[in-house]
């Protein structure tokens, strides 16, 4: 009943609250497994839904939610095309970081690092491959998780990250 939904955010005042409701709608679009052409249709709203927000901070979470969603939903080429429209950096990076984290989980290693790469600062970097290699290690993803804490340039995050890694494999090999 997405239409309702989404008839029920134009009653919300509070921007924040706006975009919360535009991550519950995305989310639970997303665990629907519906055909692309109605995910395309319902993320098109929710774009259009957030352009009316006119708080920036908020309209950029509600953007960063509605990346969240489309890689939920396996649509990573909807994520970074949202993603790559934001213009504040920081939150730009963190939607990328937390898109990677969510084809982390879902065992995309692939689509996880290409995630990554759209991150342009180097902390926001080191901090999304150290978590996508925690993920992946968490998974019993050891050679992945490996390759995903090899980039980081940051020697005490990489520490930590291979640690990590190391301490799972140890544990898994005793079982």
């Amino acid at each position: 009943r997405f239409g309702e939904a989404i008839d029920v955010w134009d009653q919300i005042q509070n921007p924040d609250t706006k975009a919360l409701t535009i991550r519950g709608i995305g989310m639970a679009a997303a665990d629907r497994d519906l055909p692309q052409d109605q995910y395309d249709a319902l993320f098109k709203t929710l774009r259009a839904k957030s352009e009316t927000i006119e708080h920036p901070p908020s309209y950029a979470i509600a953007l960063t939610y509605i990346a969240m969603a489309q890689a939920f939903a396996d649509d990573d080429a909807g994520a970074w095309t949202t993603a790559a429209s934001m213009e504040n950096d920081a939150l730009r990076h963190k939607a990328y970081g937390e898109t990677a984290e969510i084809q982390a989980e879902r065992g995309d290693v692939a689509a996880a690092m290409k995630s990554i790469g759209y991150i342009e600062s180097v902390a926001f970097r080191n901090k999304a491959y150290a978590l996508v290699s925690k993920i992946l290690a968490d998974q019993a993803l050891f050679d992945e998780a490996l390759q995903a804490a090899e980039p980081v340039t940051n020697s005490y995050k990489k520490a930590k990250a291979l640690q990590y890694v190391l301490d799972l494999q140890g544990a898994d090999s005793e079982n």
